[in-house]
């Protein structure tokens, strides 16, 4: 019953059905709706016939009616009978909530299916049809509108890489590799005054997505981040609200930084730690390339992002994954990797240095004073120049640098709430003038003193964020 006005919809229009939802064709009264369920059923119902492996590849979850009605109202607040088009309308939750404000819909979806259940439900809610088109947005000529709102399906060209995406991007001006998401905010900010659409959050600092912040970035009202996750799905989504007359923004990741908590921070910058530091990024071909060396602690310790705490390595008191395997100690056999390509590299990691973790609450480092280990990619690696390895630590440990990264990086991390630097973005990293305080934090790393040592970076910066970055602190029970 959920999906009979769908399929009477389908077969008017011809449309093949799923085995799984041709098997309902035979159930009386097509347009009825059990105990008085809404007709946003019909559009959870199409995504659950998907099936997740369709659903993860097509980019295909349906929007929960609360969310879309908060973005559809910020998009035609103030509008007298907007046409609201959705260039991607999946089940339709979207212009649900749009026809509770205006009776001019359009709904576009490259899936016929997905077009006729958006356009089932809506004639269940309001008793008219939609304007319709089944097309792909991304490549097709868009109807006219006032506003356009949606949940576009979020797929990597880089995972993809098919050619399809490519003609994707190529048609809207866009180089390299942009998440389909990301084109289609790109493509509705050309086409309409007001835009509302739900977006990975790597929109948001992704450099492959940076042409299009800076396009629609002047076109800002807000970034809304939401309270819970929203789909059945590894991507944390934001909501972009675009408007012609907004005042715009410049960075991104400082609104979504807002949006979480994090402290606003003023640093008068003597320099960076680029500036008097080395600072590289391992690569696949290093992460993948010692695969054949690795022993159990036979040999250089070989340390991942999961074996760094601030100031502590773990390396052998707890295992590690790598090569999805895990490891009590893994180790790098020397000998063995010095007839490989990267004897020449691993030369250059053994020397006193400090490695940065990846994918963190604050910013974990660790300093390696005898130059003894060998950094596990992702992990970064800073090598002093004219500074002393605990004073580099002292800087990458102090709470503003902490708060300045996630406002810097914003959106990169896999978790919302996680700092993921790039080695260039290691690099702006401010520096604070020399002096007694960052000598003071310096020595009180020397004795694991983390809480002392953050104070004392604080007043060396002249911030204090203090109570907010030890809330942050990984805690394990055997620490005191």
């Amino acid at each position: 019953m959920l999906a009979g006005a769908a399929l009477a919809l389908a077969r008017r229009d011809g449309i093949r059905l799923p085995g799984d939802l041709a098997l309902l064709a035979h159930e009386p009264a097509p347009f009825a709706l059990p105990g008085g369920a809404g007709p946003e059923l019909l559009g959870t119902l199409h995504e659950s016939l998907l099936g997740r492996p369709t659903r993860r590849r097509r980019g295909a979850y349906y929007t929960p009616a609360d969310v879309a009605a908060r973005l559809v109202g910020w998009a035609v607040d103030g509008l007298d009978r907007p046409v609201v088009l959705d260039p991607a309308c999946g089940g339709g939750a979207f212009l649900l909530e749009a026809a509770r404000h205006t009776d001019r819909l359009v709904a576009v979806d490259i899936d016929p299916l997905a077009v006729a259940v958006t356009e089932a439900a809506l004639l269940l809610a309001t008793g008219r049809r939609p304007v319709t088109h089944v097309g792909d947005a991304l490549v097709d000529e868009w109807p006219a509108a006032d506003v356009v709102v949606g949940n576009p399906p979020f797929l990597s060209q880089l995972r993809g890489g098919t050619a399809r995406s490519r003609d994707r991007a190529v048609a809207l001006g866009a180089k390299g590799y942009v998440d389909d998401a990301a084109l289609f905010l790109l493509a509705a900010a050309r086409h309409a005054d007001r835009v509302a659409l739900l977006q990975p959050e790597s929109v948001v600092s992704a450099a492959s997505a940076a042409p299009v912040r800076a396009e629609v970035g002047p076109l800002v009202e807000r970034i809304w981040v939401p309270d819970r996750p929203l789909f059945d799905a590894a991507v944390r989504v934001v909501g972009v609200v675009l408007d012609r007359r907004a005042a715009g923004i410049e960075r991104w990741s400082s609104v979504l930084a807002d949006a979480r908590g994090v402290p606003a921070v003023d640093i008068d910058a003597q320099g960076t730690l680029g500036e008097r530091c080395e600072i590289n990024a391992g690569f696949r071909d290093e992460y993948y390339g010692l695969a054949p060396f690795v022993r159990e602690r036979d040999g250089a310790p070989l340390i991942t992002s999961g074996l760094i705490d601030p100031a502590v390595c773990r390396w052998g008191a707890e295992p590690a994954r790598y090569g999805r395997q895990r490891w009590t100690a893994p180790a790098v056999d020397l000998a063995g990797l010095a007839s490989s390509p990267l004897a020449g590299w691993a030369e250059r990691q053994l020397v006193p240095k400090v490695l940065v973790a990846t994918q963190t609450r604050v910013i974990e480092a660790v300093v390696d004073e005898a130059g003894a280990w060998l950094p596990c990619t992702p992990v970064l690696t800073v090598v002093p120049v004219d500074l002393d390895p605990w004073q580099v630590l002292a800087v990458l440990l102090a709470p503003p640098v902490s708060a300045w990264a996630l406002r810097e990086a914003g959106g990169a991390a896999l978790s919302g709430d996680a700092v993921k630097l790039s080695a260039t973005q290691l690099r702006a990293i401010p520096l604070p003038a020399d002096g007694p305080e960052w000598d003071a934090a310096a020595a009180a790393l020397r004795t694991g003193d983390v809480l002392a040592a953050g104070a004392a970076m604080g007043r060396a910066y002249g911030v204090d964020v203090l109570g907010w970055w030890s809330a942050r602190l990984p805690y394990r029970g055997d620490r005191d």
